[in-house]
């Protein structure tokens, strides 16, 4: 059997598993189907709100274009126009292809060729209904459930399940983000011991309901380097973050007050021994960051060293593969995974807990 029939047969196997995707930003579908009746959102919307911005923008395209670009206000026609000349030059690009792809498969149209905007628009009109996740994520993709990464609602079972967003109780910065989460949680927050028992009350809240992971993507906010920290410096961070009554911008590329990294590792620390205990996954982002300013060495899974160390049973998913870091994570599983996998199979192990 030669090269190519094996790859060939291999390929078809693939084509036909079933799969699970860990990480998606889709909206729900009777959302999405609504807004794109009212012409609120269409592809072009959707590619332009993360990542295929910033190919746009590496690529040329100014602020005001990707704006253009994705208001469906404007006509797909335009749009389309638009899109194609800035669109040529970042071709290769991972989302340059999939957005190259959707359109061709949903609309039958290609992103170079300019003359089929007007059939891609009619056609467009045409698909988005009810169904149209079912039809495309489940029958053509072999998608068996989607963990999506988009506020937290419980929506849609028969399509998603939800990976919760940390950012919010991590990087609290000021009185006002206290006193909203005191509304939300209905208790007093004087201390630090009040805000770690808050949090770790929000996050089983959201476990209960229906949260099969926790997504930590700080590398948006601050460096995502986590180091382990005392309760003294926490609170003493803490301590600092009242003194203030709104959360503000700094001037390092940061969004949070560096200052108050203290507190924000303590409370990231008390998640994941929350998500250890009960056996919750940890989403990392790392890799490259959706936008084209924030600095690139965030994006190291290194950074996460002395968490995967600290939590040895928590189970760690370092989404994109810390991309272009990706040696490292590669080297990061040879090395640590035997070791967690030890480590668990001691704690399970009858000899020992006999």
């Amino acid at each position: 059997m030669s090269i190519k029939s094996n790859i060939a047969e291999l390929q078809a196997f693939l084509a036909d598993q079933p799969t699970y995707s860990t990480h998606e930003h889709l909206r729900y579908e009777s959302d999405a189907v609504k807004s794109v009746e009212c012409e609120q959102e269409d592809i072009l919307w959707l590619y332009t709100l993360h990542y295929t911005k910033s190919d746009l923008i590496s690529s040329g395209a100014t602020k005001a274009d990707v704006a253009f670009i994705g208001n469906p206000q404007h006509s797909f026609v335009d749009r389309h126009h638009r899109l194609s000349k800035f669109g040529a030059r970042s071709q290769n690009t991972t989302q340059m292809k999939t957005l190259h792809a959707a359109l061709r498969a949903l609309y039958g149209g290609d992103i170079f060729d300019l003359n089929q905007a007007t059939e891609m628009e009619t056609r467009r009109k045409e698909i988005h209904r009810a169904g149209l996740y079912r039809e495309i994520l489940q029958e053509k993709g072999k998608l068996q459930l989607l963990c999506r990464d988009w506020g937290d609602e419980f929506r849609e079972q028969q399509y998603f399940r939800t990976a919760v967003r940390m950012e919010e109780w991590i990087g609290i910065s000021s009185l006002c983000d206290l006193q909203k989460l005191e509304s939300e949680s209905d208790r007093s927050i004087l201390n630090l011991a009040d805000l770690t028992s808050v949090v770790r009350e929000q996050a089983e809240k959201l476990i209960a309901k229906g949260a099969i992971a926790f997504k930590n993507a700080m590398i948006y906010q601050r460096n995502p380097a986590w180091v382990r920290r005392s309760t003294f410096d926490a609170e003493n961070a803490f301590s600092i973050l009242t003194k203030y009554l709104h959360a503000d911008w700094v001037s390092n590329g940061s969004a949070w007050r560096p200052e108050l990294q203290p507190l924000q590792d303590y409370l990231y620390g008390e998640i994941c021994a929350l998500a250890a205990e009960r056996n919750v996954p940890m989403q990392i982002h790392t890799g490259l960051p959706e936008g084209n300013c924030l600095p690139l060495d965030w994006g190291d899974p290194t950074h996460f060293l002395e968490l995967i160390r600290c939590f040895p049973k928590l189970e760690i998913h370092l989404m994109h593969l810390g991309h272009p870091y990706e040696p490292y994570a590669i080297a990061m599983a040879k090395m640590l995974i035997p070791v967690q996998a030890a480590h668990h199979n001691e704690m399970m192990s009858p000899a020992v807990t006999e």
